[in-house]
This record gives C-alpha cells, sequence and structure tokens, in this order.
C-alpha cells in the first residue's frame, strides 16, 4: 500500500502516482482519485488536514474510484494560501 502526502495547486501536479481528479472553492473540496492495482486507495485510512488540522471528510470507492469530499471549516479568504494534507 502507498502512503503518499500530496500537495494540491491550481493547474499543478498532486505528485500522486495514481489518476487523480480535484476541484475545490473557498467552500468545499472533492478529490476523486482511480485505483491502478497494485496501487489502490485504502478508504479506512484516507485522512485530510487543512493547515495542520485534522477536517472531516466523506469518502466512498465505486468501481474502484475513491471520492474524498467536504467542507472546509470555514470559508477560505479571497486569494488565501493554505496546505492541505491528504493521506
Amino acid at each position: 500500500m502507498e502512503s503518499k502526502t500530496i500537495t494540491l495547486t491550481e493547474g499543478g501536479s498532486a505528485g500522486m502516482s495514481l489518476e487523480n481528479v480535484f476541484y475545490s472553492d473557498a467552500y468545499r473540496f472533492q478529490v476523486q482519485v482511480t485505483d491502478a492495482p497494485p496501487l489502490v486507495v485504502d478508504t479506512a485510512t484516507v485522512r485530510v488536514r487543512l493547515d495542520g488540522e485534522l477536517i472531516r471528510a466523506a469518502v466512498s470507492k465505486t468501481a474502484g474510484v475513491t471520492t474524498i469530499s467536504g467542507t472546509y471549516p470555514s470559508l477560505l479568504a479571497p486569494n488565501s494560501s493554505t496546505s492541505s494534507r491528504w493521506r
């Protein structure tokens, strides 16, 4: 099993060896990661941190695609910079 912390930036690479899609606005986020056996996402171990703080996320998997979604604890300020950690 691969454990990877990824940094997500607009127009940038997530640094993952699995295909992924990321969406975020000031209120919510969603990441979709596609399994590529033997590299697969273990939904029981997914954790999301924002600026070092653990935040709540819903995690589900259908047909090898893991969806991780949630809302930020508060609205993100315009043009702000935050640090997200996905594991």
